[in-house]
C-alpha cells in the first residue's frame, strides 16, 4: 500500500483506520491464530513443567 507524505510524520487513528480499511478491501490482511482450548491448555502445561524444571535446577 502506498503511504502519503502525512501518514510518514504524522500517525493517528483516522490515518490508521483508513489504512487497514484499504487494505482490507485490496485483501492484502492476513487472519490471525487462535488456539483451540485443548491447545492452550497444553501449552500452559509445557509452560508449568518448564517453570517446575527451572526451579528445581535452582536448587
Amino acid at each position: 500500500m502506498k503511504t502519503g507524505d502525512k501518514e510518514r510524520y504524522q500517525k493517528t487513528d483516522a490515518l490508521d483506520s483508513k489504512n487497514l480499511s484499504n487494505q482490507l478491501k485490496a485483501g492484502v490482511l492476513k487472519g490471525i491464530y487462535i488456539p483451540t482450548e485443548a491447545q492452550e491448555q497444553f501449552m500452559s502445561l509445557a509452560r508449568h513443567g518448564t517453570q517446575i524444571t527451572k526451579k528445581l535446577r535452582q536448587t
